[in-house]
């Protein structure tokens, strides 16, 4: 046997075996191979791999927790992530991150809300304007359409100016290879360089209390205590807020438009004694300003009037069961002005509640409520609503087209959705909260039917304000 012979078998056998590594790397998971359900199998279906073979109807995230349950509102359960896109740019490939039960109402379904925070920023989707660690995957289970909350957001994005609003998209959730259903990803409300950007520096020194602040309405007792003590990591409004009520979800029905209910949550870092007196302090003035000045030279010299005017169309439009009892935020940077926003929680609102059927009530935090009465805030409303209405730029009518675009292009996996989770659906409890329909379609016709009616009643009261 020559010695050239020798060295060309060598180098195919070599060759051979490191086609075998490369192969077996290639298609070697952690996981056994997902079988999709026919209607979307439109994709290579081991988790690692981001190769896609035709379009998605929408990406898909696959959460691997190498079947460790998820359990927990506080602890995270390690996973990997992996995202399937149309834009390569987009994909992600066993990222590694925590993720955890969230929610209050909506926790206490089948289908259940998540959170995720990656190990590293991540952007997934390109939602938001830079990487972050934390977001979130909300269930929607309470509205039948799948619509209410990414329209809002869609909304909220165009409507608001001055504001922080979260950027979303839907996704095909699979747990450990189980198909979960139709979610939608969104970026989480948390101070950050690309969420709330407030400065936050110094806050670990006492003295220093005019710095960034986060916080959130919170009307309910029980929610609070949760959150922490009196004067810790929340506190009242002297002089407005109502303490001997205990207030909850039970008769907030009686207190839909009250000042009574001014509870707010620190959802930033400033929590000493002196920071937390700094910004109850500058609350009372807030209140002084609207309640008893009332004038438009006291509200703006402690509020942003454009997040104000943003705010409370976004509500009117929405009106939202939550408002002037929970998910209401207001952020304040440092030497800055109060900051209406941003949104959040929407799948209660276009009349999506049984006590709230209506397409003439209103639900609105009392602030907004108060500055609408006035005459100088009217007027900066309906310059706002004439801006958005402009017929090259109708942001009224694109919200309906949305609504109307977005279940068409999604209506196979809002019926796979739909079909998963019908049969988890009751009428009691918390269950008869929502309002439930024959399908997906049938509740997006009644989301139509409500927004135009809105509409009407909102031009109506409007003209009420020119009149007068």
């Amino acid at each position: 046997m020559s010695h050239r012979f020798i060295v060309r078998f060598l180098l195919s056998f070599v060759i051979l075996l490191l086609a075998g590594l490369f192969s077996a790397c290639d298609f070697a998971s952690p996981t056994n191979k997902t079988t999709l359900p026919e209607q979307t199998s439109t994709t290579t279906t081991t988790e690692q791999t981001s190769s896609i073979t035709e379009t998605l109807i929408m990406p898909k995230m696959y959460i691997n927790t190498n079947n460790v349950p998820i359990n927990s509102k506080e602890e995270y359960t390690n996973c990997s992530v992996t995202i399937l896109s149309n834009n390569p740019e987009h994909t992600l490939n066993q990222v590694q991150a925590g993720i955890r039960l969230r929610g209050h109402s909506t926790s206490n379904f089948d289908k259940v809300p998540y959170r995720i925070r990656f190990e590293d920023k991540t952007q997934p989707l390109g939602l938001g304007s830079g990487p972050s660690r934390s977001w979130v995957l909300l269930a929607e289970y309470m509205d039948i359409s799948m619509l209410r909350n990414y329209v809002s957001y869609n909304l909220s994005n165009t409507l608001m100016r001055n504001s922080f609003s979260s950027t979303v998209d839907y996704v095909e959730v699979y747990l450990n290879n189980i198909y979960k259903g139709v979610y939608l990803l969104a970026e989480q409300t948390q101070v950050g360089e690309n969420r709330v950007n407030i400065d936050e520096s110094g806050v670990e020194t006492p003295t220093i209390v005019d710095t960034g602040y986060l916080l959130e309405l919170e009307t309910d007792s029980t929610r609070r205590l949760a959150e922490g003590a009196h004067m810790v990591d929340w506190f009242d409004v002297p002089g407005y807020t109502n303490m001997t009520v205990d207030f909850g979800w039970w008769n907030m029905a009686d207190y839909p438009l009250s000042n009574e209910v001014g509870f707010y949550i620190i959802k930033s870092d400033a929590k000493t004694l002196e920071q937390i007196q700094f910004i109850q302090n500058y609350m009372v003035s807030v209140y002084d300003a609207i309640y008893v000045d009332k004038t438009f030279e006291a509200v703006n010299a402690v509020v942003d009037i454009p997040s104000a005017v943003d705010t409370y169309l976004m509500q009117l439009l929405t009106n939202d069961m939550d408002y002037n009892y929970s998910s209401n935020y207001v952020y304040k940077d440092a030497g800055g002005l109060l900051i209406f926003g941003p949104p959040w929680d929407h799948d209660l609102c276009f009349g999506n509640h049984y006590q709230n059927t209506t397409t003439d009530s209103l639900h609105i935090y009392h602030l907004l409520y108060e500055l609408s009465t006035y005459e100088w805030f009217q007027t900066l409303v309906l310059a706002r609503w004439d801006e958005i209405n402009q017929v090259s730029n109708n942001l009224i009518a694109d919200t309906r087209t949305l609504i109307t675009t977005t279940s068409s292009n999604y209506q196979a996996s809002f019926n796979q959705d739909y079909n998963l989770w019908q049969s988890t659906r009751r009428t009691d409890g918390w269950h008869a909260i929502y309002l439930q329909y024959s399908s997906q379609s049938a509740a997006t016709t009644a989301l139509l039917d409500w927004y135009d009616n809105r509409i009407n009643f909102i031009n109506t009261m409007f003209e009420s304000w020119e009149d007068n």
